[in-house]
């Protein structure tokens, strides 16, 4: 690519990062106008600061599991348990400053190449883990559904709320639009189609694995579950008279919203979709405008942790990993499910920049 055309690229990069952060901005803008600050009932105090920590417990606990999860995806052959772990929440780290959880994957998937794990390999398993944990997603939210029949109805009935509903459904649509767009430009990239064809090992290896399969199936469902308690933390922290059971519904509905690379990290529509599923319960709008930036905050304090690995040792986990390969049986560093052509790659990936 010439020098050129990768100054248009960084500058279509830089327009579009601008324009999410517009968006997220105008977001949060119109849910603070619309606010009635008098109709508050948080108190920040000792209890809200004890729901804060214990929050962060669990989404530490939480983001362990997740890595636990993409080992059983790789295999035994690939990192470590604590390599992939340090990789999480480095991309944590990433995820909470950058569009949707896109930037975070990318830092994941630089780590792994430079562990020696092949491209096709390293981003199949990042698919394979991130759909996993999206069917978990979908089977708590119809769990939510069927507890309370009524409240998805009620939350589509939001449009009372004014203004802010007007800009969300927008924004999903122009999240849902560039979501779409940029699927079909992927998918007719030609070194896109490439890379795919070499994924397919992965796969099989890991569906022909009942064991694998119903161990990853398993902590799907407790990562997941353990995001709906790191909500429930925080609203019985600030003493939300929201029923408990509601966050069945409540947390994978806003999760998938924020899921959407329309703002930076979910910010604006991660906040107003909780006003509006919040908003039958009696919950005013300035207390779910909290709500939401306190969860992002806890997001942020434990992306820290990965924040700090990184400026220690940047991306490389080779030093875990070597260490984990030493400590087993000889032999058993590899296993048979490993791409053929990983070891050879492995020169080029380590060569990787930090």
């Amino acid at each position: 690519m010439t020098a050129t055309g990768s100054e248009k690229r960084n500058d279509r990069k830089g327009l579009w990062l601008g324009v999410r952060i517009a968006v997220a901005a105008a977001l949060l803008g119109g849910m603070v106008w619309a606010a009635d600050f008098s109709r508050a009932t948080i108190v920040l105090d000792g209890a809200t600061l004890l729901g804060v920590l214990v929050a962060c417990v669990l989404l530490v606990i939480t983001l362990h599991l997740s890595a636990i999860r993409w080992h059983v995806v790789l295999g035994s052959a690939e990192p470590g348990v604590m390599a992939l772990s340090r990789l999480y929440f480095i991309g944590w780290f990433f995820s909470q400053f950058l569009p949707s959880s896109v930037g975070g994957d990318a830092a994941r998937l630089i780590g792994l190449r430079q562990s020696g794990t092949t491209l096709g390999r390293a981003g199949s398993s990042i698919v394979l883990e991130r759909l996993l944990g999206l069917a978990a997603l979908v089977v708590f939210l119809g769990a939510g559904v069927v507890v309370f029949p009524g409240l998805a109805r009620l939350t589509a009935e939001g449009s009372s709320l004014g203004l802010p509903t007007s800009w969300l459904v927008a924004g999903a649509g122009v999240g849902a639009l560039g979501t779409l767009v940029g699927s079909v430009l992927l998918v007719r990239n030609e070194r896109f189609r490439s890379l795919m064809r070499n994924t397919f090992s992965l796969w099989q290896s890991f569906l022909g694995s009942r064991e694998r399969v119903v161990s990853a199936v398993i902590l799907s469902f407790l990562v997941q579950a353990g995001y709906i308690l790191v909500w429930v933390a925080i609203a019985l922290g600030l003493r939300l008279d929201v029923p408990l059971a509601v966050h069945l519904f409540f947390v994978p509905a806003v999760s998938l919203a924020a899921l959407l690379p329309v703002t930076v990290s979910g910010l604006g529509v991660r906040e107003g979709f909780t006003v509006l599923i919040l908003a039958p319960f009696g919950v005013a709008v300035a207390d779910a405008v909290a709500y939401g930036l306190i969860f992002y905050g806890c997001s942020v304090l434990v992306g820290g942790i990965g924040g700090l690995v990184f400026l220690r040792s940047g991306l490389d986990v080779r030093e875990l990993t070597e260490a984990a390969e030493g400590a087993a049986p000889a032999g058993a560093a590899r296993s048979p499910e490993s791409d053929p052509g990983e070891a050879k790659s492995g020169g080029r990936a380590r060569a990787g920049v930090r």
